[in-house]
């Protein structure tokens, strides 16, 4: 997964002003500033604050005079694009504006949020501020407006696939909105790689890669075991090239030098964006909002609903406790999945529970919730895509974690004992961990260790990456295998080198069978140990839908205005163990943009066109 683009010294300034305090926020808002300038006394200067963001440090400026917080530079960043944009304008708008540290989270940035809080908190001490005096100053909450929208289409959601559901609608003249109920777009698309896999591209053909869309097919269709619906992953396979070629028109970079291997084919087919999710869903909110879409963030929402004949008329939400009635004649449910649910992971996917979620904090199944309100059949097979993460902070979209991402040499568990075949693809791998049973495992790397790749083939240094991970808490460091042991308690650690070295020397893995030419000796200290536990990427089962995108009930009848597509409705087509990375984002692009025209057709009172002939045309 490519890491995020660093900001060097982007500027939000606000200087105070009691006049700008007052239009901006009124009355209560100016006495809440005059209480905090009251409360404050600085060392005036400018002061330099760190913080630990998702993907590493975060810099600040703050310029304070003798009694008020004048200014706030961001000077250095690595959070994802959409993520620390929104935490950090908000907080330094909040911190200006009220003067004050009682600044509320910002939904769906809280790790970014927390490093921000704690890099404007580290310059502030420096300057001699009382920070528990700066928190004691309250901030207004926040109050929404109550309100009716009339709308021909509204789509709740906004990842991949409720964009271009709202993209689809509007092509086809239907006025959309969309509901997000994080305070940016995105969902999970924005904080992924946005593989999408795909046979037979043009981009294939300029690589020189051969394959085709029979040959896709053929491949999720084996690894599903004859646990998956075919007809919806013909579907996906004959209609995501078109996807695709339509995004290189949108201006996302997907070129030919960056076709992956993914899952287990033995060919190159995943294609990524240059920039990953961050550039295909910024060129995907453009193209809708320049076709009209309006874009709501921060406004859950809360049920649907219906006449009196059963027809799903629209949605009522949520702005910050204020009701928002939205009257549509289609709804669109896109809301992802349910890993950040544990009720719903206990419930429908036993084995993710208490793993750490790493895809959007607005995966908590509400779109499920929703729609089995009005009648909707569900599908669920347990299924998940099992991950792997140092920590929350240090995840795949980490420079620190890059080494856990290429291809593992040994990983053990918390006695030190291998459990698997290290080089089998990673939804694999999680599984063995699960039937381990250990909570904590360790990547074990030594100082012959030069260079990682990581999942798109991104380089470093191994060993520097691994000294950035001492210094952040996540790796361990010691000059003998006996002493990285006792440090962490991997009893079994001596022996499992031993025989890892012994299994490479005669060409043979009698644990587990693996191909020794993938394997490495460790042998050249200092050695280290990269802790991971098991995370999951994304979820599979919700809602059932039909070839239309339309949610359906236990008796296969379509439940009118009312369509589905993505995480929360990609039930029929995966077995339990991810077949492939991109497969998720193929489900997502494929039926969300059949969503969309099957709901602007429903809208406008047209004749839904044949489903492969609506996708391809």
């Amino acid at each position: 997964m490519e890491r995020g683009e660093i900001m060097k010294r982007r500027i939000v300034s606000i200087m105070l002003s009691t006049a700008m305090v007052m239009s901006m926020t009124g009355i209560a808002s100016a006495e809440a500033t005059t209480e905090g300038a009251s409360a404050a006394a600085f060392t005036a200067g400018t002061y330099t604050g760190v913080g630990t963001g998702h993907n590493g440090e975060v810099k600040v400026e703050v310029t304070v005079s003798d009694s008020a917080i004048e200014n706030i530079v961001v000077t250095e960043t690595n959070e994802s694009s959409g993520f620390g944009e929104v935490a950090s304008d908000r907080i330094i708008d909040e911190v200006l504006t009220y003067q004050s540290l009682d600044v509320d989270g910002v939904s769906g940035c809280t790790i970014s949020r927390a490093a921000f809080m704690t890099a404007i908190q580290d310059a502030l001490t420096q300057a001699g501020a009382d920070i528990d005096a700066l928190k004691a100053v309250e901030i207004p909450a926040k109050v929404g407006e109550e309100r009716t929208i009339d709308t021909d289409v509204v789509v709740i959601g906004s990842g991949a696939a409720g964009m271009c559901a709202a993209i689809e609608a509007a092509y086809a003249g239907a006025k959309v909105t969309v509901l997000e109920k994080l305070a940016r777009n995105g969902g999970s698309t924005r904080m992924s790689s946005a593989m999408l896999v795909a046979g037979g591209t043009k981009l294939q053909e300029e690589a020189g890669i051969e394959d085709s869309v029979e040959n896709l097919k053929a491949y999720w269709l084996e690894r599903g075991e004859g646990n998956v619906d075919e007809e919806q992953v013909n579907f996906v396979a004959e209609n995501i090239n078109d996807a695709l070629d339509w995004f290189i028109d949108l201006g996302v970079n997907y070129n030919k030098d960056l076709i992956l291997y993914s899952g287990t084919a033995d060919v190159a087919r995943a294609h990524m964006p240059v920039e990953s999710g961050r550039e295909l869903m910024d060129r995907l909110v453009e193209e809708a909002e320049k076709n009209g879409v309006e874009i709501l963030t921060e406004t859950p929402a809360l049920e649907l609903t219906q006449d009196e004949d059963g027809n799903v008329t629209g949605v009522i939400a949520d702005d910050h406790g204020a009701q928002v009635t939205v009257n549509a004649k289609s709804t669109v449910i896109a809301t992802g999945g349910f890993g950040w649910n544990q009720d719903m992971l206990e419930k429908y996917s036993p084995d993710a529970v208490g793993t750490w979620s790493v895809s959007s904090p607005g995966s908590t199944g509400d779109g499920i919730t929703l729609a089995e309100a009005v009648g909707a059949d569900t599908v669920f097979k347990g299924g998940y895509i099992g991950w792997k993460v140092a920590s929350p902070v240090y995840d795949q979209s980490s420079a620190i974690g890059a080494p856990m991402y290429g291809a593992a040499n040994l990983v053990v568990n918390a006695e030190g004992n291998r459990f698997g075949d290290e080089s089998l693809d990673y939804p694999f791998m999680f599984e063995d961990m699960v039937k381990d049973g250990s909570d904590i495992f360790y990547f074990i790397f030594d100082s012959g260790d030069k260079e990682s790749k990581d999942l798109v083939n991104n380089t470093s240094d191994t060993v520097a990456t691994l000294e950035a991970g001492v210094e952040a808490g996540v790796v361990t460091k010691a000059d003998t295998i006996e002493e990285l042991a006792e440090a962490l308690g991997l009893t079994d650690l001596a022996a499992t080198v031993e025989q890892f070295n012994n299994s490479v020397d005669s060409g043979v893995d009698e644990a587990f069978g693996r191909n020794t030419t993938t394997m490495a000796k460790i042998e050249n200290g200092p050695f280290y140990a990269m802790q991971t536990k098991k995370a999951t990427l994304g979820t599979f089962g919700g809602l059932n839908i039909d070839l239309d995108a339309a949610v359906v009930t236990a008796d296969e009848e379509k439940i009118p205005g009312l369509y589905a597509a993505g995480e929360v409705a990609n039930g029929e087509f995966f077995p339990k163990i991810y077949p492939a990375s991109g497969s998720a984002m193929d489900v997502a692009v494929v039926f969300g943009r059949q969503a969309g025209r099957s709901a602007a057709a429903y809208a406008l009172g047209e004749e839904v066109e044949a489903t492969s002939e609506a996708v391809t045309e």
